[in-house]
């Protein structure tokens, strides 16, 4: 058993597979769909012109010790956005590609192809179906952030490279603005036995198990230690699905499972009389016009990519654009902060207005918005804090932005405030109008005014009898205000 077992390891995940999507000639059809030869020949014709335009040889060195290969194409009109595309099982980059590595060029991004190990001019005897090209993927990515520290990188993976992209969604990934993901498998164990099923009309068991058990031993795990669609019901990225509707190979169902538990910003596009990785043959309007549009969309939005930090105390906190899950958490936080201090501008009897249907409409609202950013701040899955940060529109007032930010009493002097501060002074920056920032402060709050004043804030003015309390008291607001100084050399 274990020989039978190694030798139909060797023909699945060896070098040399036995199931590759574009060597299979008597299954093509059954498994790639009717607009199989489409595909070939739109590819056969563009595969020689993108091979023909310069690039260069990128290499990098897995945690195993293989030389995986990459070819970078710099595009003519310089650029610091690149797209980083990822080819399926047993395939290769300028296969997989062709027609869509042109147009991202076409569309001003940098490319890099990656091939896959046990591909093409990579290293490796077996390829890995996914998480160890993911992890393979990360010293690219880190590669291209290098290179451009200020750029920003698309995540494009097809087939088994959607999968990978999947992996990735919920990593801490550099610059990575966005991922699409192509006619991507929700899980290894159910693709295959899905595969075993249609294929050999057997069931799964014990194929699938002997496939597994050469598996754990060459890469130490088993096909659920992470499954794509986990990672993305954890994504810190914009996702973009699409699927051809008549792939059998990998069903769109796939696709539809994982734009369903995607927390992020997300587009689903199902091609109809499409098959397996022929969604492409949508052209501008029925594929790559949704794609660039939605990347055009997240790229101009004020959503950030999670970010996690540690707090003074040593726990560990998520700063991240507010997501529907939050709602419930929001409310609470937000009568429990207009009760622990006066400085805020209401009382907790106020909130009564705020409702689960105004908070989820404010969400989408500001995570669609080019002007307004909100960050939620969580630790223990608790919203800790939030802050806002609103670019001015209009001619005359466009260089200027607002910043508002609250916490928990409990949450104060751990660091959070400075932290979300230096996230809003740094995008506001990125923005190229915006010449000064810009917040109000009440008399007394001399805690928050330390703060402000630490983050290069300075007083410009008050307001005398701004603010009422309930016992009479009349309180000022002050406004205070940061320069962003621009070098013009």
């Amino acid at each position: 058993m274990s020989k039978l077992s190694h030798k139909l390891f060797d023909g699945v995940f060896g070098n040399v597979g036995m199931w590759s999507s574009d060597t299979m000639d008597r299954t093509a059809f059954k498994t790639m769909g009717e607009s199989f030869p489409k595909l070939i020949e739109l590819t056969k014709k563009n595969e020689p012109i993108l091979a023909s335009l310069p690039h260069e040889l990128f290499t990098v060195t897995t945690k195993d010790g293989l030389k995986i290969v990459g070819h970078f194409f710099t595009n003519e009109e310089a650029t610091d956005k690149t797209a980083i595309c990822i080819h399926g099982y047993h395939s290769y980059g300028f296969y997989d590609f062709a027609t869509v590595g042109l147009e991202y060029l076409n569309r001003g991004y940098n490319l890099l192809l990656i091939t896959n190990r046990a591909c093409g001019e990579s290293e490796g005897e077996y390829t890995g179906f996914g998480p160890a090209e993911s992890e393979d993927a990360q010293l690219f990515i880190k590669l291209i952030a290098d290179k451009f520290p200020n750029g920003s990188i698309i995540i494009h993976g097809c087939s088994m490279g959607g999968s990978t992209a999947c992996l990735l969604s919920d990593k801490e990934l550099p610059n990575v603005k966005a991922i699409v993901s192509d006619c991507a498998f929700a899980s290894i164990r159910d693709e295959f036995a899905h595969m075993i099923k249609f294929l050999a009309h057997l069931p799964p068991w014990p194929l699938l198990n002997m496939l597994e058990k050469e598996y754990k031993k060459q890469f130490g795990f088993g096909f659920d230690r992470e499954k794509p669609i986990d990672c993305v019901r954890n994504a810190k990225y914009p996702m973009f699905f699409v699927h051809g509707a008549d792939d059998n190979y990998v069903l769109a169902e796939n696709s539809k499972l994982m734009y369903g538990v995607c927390p992020t910003a997300k587009q689903l596009l199902i091609v109809p009389g499409q098959g397996h990785a022929a969604a492409q043959l949508g052209g501008n309007e029925g594929y790559f016009d949704h794609i660039f549009d939605f990347l055009k969309e997240v790229e101009t939005k004020m959503l950030i990519n999670d970010i996690e930090f540690e707090l003074k105390d040593g726990r560990r906190a998520v700063m991240r654009n507010p997501r529907e899950e939050d709602i419930e958490g929001t409310l609470e936080y937000l009568r429990t902060t207009a009760g622990e201090t006066d400085f805020l501008l209401r009382y907790p009897e106020e909130c009564g207005k705020y409702t689960p249907e105004g908070e989820r409409e404010l969400f989408e609202r500001v995570n669609a918005s080019e002007n307004v950013l909100m960050l939620m701040c969580i630790v223990d899955g608790k919203i800790a804090g939030n802050c806002q940060l609103t670019f001015y529109t209009g001619i005359k007032r466009k260089h200027r932005a607002d910043v508002a930010i609250a916490l928990l009493k409990e949450y104060w002097g751990l660091g959070i405030g400075t932290r979300m501060f230096r996230e809003m002074i740094r995008i506001a920056e990125e923005n190229e109008n915006i010449i000064q920032l810009e917040l109000d402060v009440v008399e007394g709050n001399t805690r928050a005014m330390r703060l402000y004043e630490k983050m290069g804030f300075v007083i410009t003015g008050e307001l005398p009898n701004a603010i009422r309390l309930k016992d009479g008291t009349l309180l000022s607001d002050f406004k205070m205000i940061r320069k962003i100084e621009r070098n013009n050399g």
